[in-house]
């Protein structure tokens, strides 16, 4: 064989070699976003909670038009496209950031409520039948021809809205639970710390006065201590470039 014939023979080789690392690569690609799509849920995992894809589409939903005003402008309308690229920086990008703050403040909220006993459950599941029964419960009411107080049919956005406010209500009403118990420093502390005026005529009013008001500031304020010092020990586990493939197709529909 002439040096020719091995040289020509070396390159057409070598072509081979890369056009089937190409079509492999390709075939992996493709057999990966497949996958991406199929699966009932998407690489996210938040103390041991794996994010199913339903709760990660809700909350990109939720951020969707926060991220469009605040990179394409106040009032925009944006066309498919715009979410197209998944890199670093790129609004899908920054859409996956926020969801993913949404759900660790929603969970957040949850898994104390979990440990107090005022939920059965901080699973995604387990909130979307919780609204499924309340709303299942409300129609029956107005069939009977009874009065419904609030929502008459709640969406999942008004009813984790209601559900975590509840929760608040719920657990700061309760001394027994952690932080719920001011001693009398911790309130007047509270008191010193903050501006405190009677209603009538705006002068100011004295411990006595607003005792009750400061106690349940103080309770509230440190519920949303708990809260953020519970997603703040939260260990992420996260593939964000599947993260954000999922994200450009669902925000692009």
């Amino acid at each position: 064989m002439g040096d020719d014939t091995r040289r020509h023979f070396l390159l057409r080789l070598v072509a081979a070699a890369v056009a089937l690392a190409l079509i492999v690569t390709v075939g992996v690609f493709i057999a990966w976003r497949i996958a991406v799509k199929n699966s009932a849920t998407v690489s996210l995992e938040i103390s041991q909670h794996r994010v199913s894809k339903a709760e990660f589409a809700y909350a990109l939903n939720t951020v969707r038009n926060e991220v469009i005003q605040e990179t394409a402008g106040k009032g925009s309308s944006v066309s498919k496209d715009y979410w197209e690229s998944e890199a670093p920086g790129s609004p899908t990008a920054k859409a996956v950031d926020r969801a993913i703050e949404v759900i660790r403040q929603r969970l957040g909220v949850y898994e104390i409520a979990v440990e107090a006993g005022i939920v059965d459950s901080a699973s995604w599941d387990a909130i979307t039948d919780r609204m499924s029964r309340e709303n299942a419960a409300r129609e029956q009411k107005k069939t009977a021809g009874q009065i419904v107080h609030g929502n008459p049919n709640y969406t999942l956005e008004t009813f984790i809205d209601t559900e975590m406010r509840s929760i608040k209500q719920s657990y700061t009403s309760n001394t027994e639970n952690p932080g719920m118990s001011p001693t009398e420093n911790d309130i007047q502390r509270y008191y010193d710390n903050h501006e405190w005026t009677v209603s009538e005529d705006g002068s100011p009013a004295t411990l006595d006065q607003v005792r009750a008001n400061v106690v349940q500031e103080y309770r509230y304020s440190r519920y949303d201590e708990l809260v953020q010092q519970r997603v703040k020990n939260q260990d992420i586990k996260k593939d964000l470039a599947q993260l954000r493939t999922y994200a450009s197709s669902q925000l692009s529909e």
